[in-house]
């Protein structure tokens, strides 16, 4: 029987996240849906699987071992098994709202003209973020985003946006669609594989951008993104910085449009980095210079390494 959703959650190592993901799903207020779980083992050793069997007889849950490190694979492993033309892809460190699992099945069901479904992805942090901080994250504001840490929020209106407001942590998409697009682009790898990263879950919003689509924003779907103390540091900032200069070359080498694009988005992003507090434009520099030894270093690495030259130019990667 075909279900109405498939949840996809790809994990490594981060069982401890992952428990309290799951057990966001035992909290859903409506459940009388025919839905599906998989948890994507992306080749842990931590205790994923002893989480996963604990909430076996609770959710519709399945458990799938795919032994490539790489959000890539775990990802299409998912999509390869998902028994459902809608699909919610989520990261293994958010927290589903209570309404979730309704508000997404109502938004595939009731607007079939989108194919993808932006939400509110908040955060939860774990403690008190630091005062140079705010110079992200706006609580008061209406409209935040802050890439950084995944978290987005466009405000409590259903509007149309852009397919890029569709955060990876809680991408909502139709099958079809995905396999129109070839499935996913590379993305987070493991440290001593870092160049083999890509553009992820931008590849499927630039291709429904080619189309001249738009995704349908739907502020009742919410996830709360865990952020760890870990993760409000300069040091995490500027190593964010220096993985977004890879995936834009990544970018930039298989696409000379997606190229002039990138470039006007990187002034803008230049424009606003010049204006705040001087902590702030300090690290905002470190960013900057991340971003382009990140950038340079993929460019380099793609001349020389002819395994990561094919990689980066392959077709697909389904």
């Amino acid at each position: 029987m075909n279900k109405q959703l498939s949840i996809i959650v790809p994990t490594h190592n981060n069982a401890f996240y992952l428990d309290k993901m799951l057990f966001s799903f035992t909290k859903q207020k409506r459940t009388s849906f025919e839905y599906e779980i998989l948890v994507i083992n992306n080749n842990s050793n931590d205790s994923t699987n002893q989480v996963v069997q604990k909430y076996q007889s609770k959710l519709p849950m399945q458990l799938i071992q795919e032994n490539r490190e790489g959000l890539l694979f775990g990802r299409h492993t998912g999509l390869k098994n998902a028994k459902s033309e809608n699909l919610a892809f989520l990261d293994d460190d958010v927290i589903t709202d209570e309404n979730w699992l309704f508000e997404v099945i109502t938004a595939f069901e009731k607007y079939p003209d989108y194919e993808l479904f932006a939400s509110k992805v908040l955060p939860q942090f774990e403690t008190k973020p630091p005062s140079w901080f705010s110079s992200y994250w706006k609580p008061k504001k209406t409209k935040n985003i802050v890439e950084e840490v995944s978290v987005i929020n466009l405000g409590n209106k259903k509007i149309e946006v852009s397919p890029y407001y569709v955060f990876g942590c809680n991408f909502l998409v139709r099958k079809n669609t995905l396999l129109k697009c070839r499935g996913f682009h590379p993305d987070g790898f493991p440290k001593d594989k870092i160049m083999f990263r890509g553009d992820g879950e931008s590849h499927v919003s630039t291709c429904l951008m080619n189309q001249k689509k738009k995704a349908l924003y739907i502020p009742k779907i919410i996830v709360f993104h865990q952020v760890r103390e870990s993760r409000m540091t300069y040091e995490y900032m500027i190593h964010r910085a220096y993985l977004q200069g890879i995936t834009d070359s990544y970018t930039d080498i298989r696409s000379s449009a997606e190229k002039n694009n990138r470039k006007i988005r990187a002034v803008i992003q230049i424009v606003k980095w010049i204006k705040g507090n001087i902590s702030f434009n300090v690290l905002k520099r470190k960013q900057y210079r991340a971003y382009r030894e990140g950038y340079v270093a993929h460019q380099k690495t793609v001349q020389d390494d002819e395994q990561i030259r094919q990689w980066v130019l392959k077709k697909d990667y389904l």
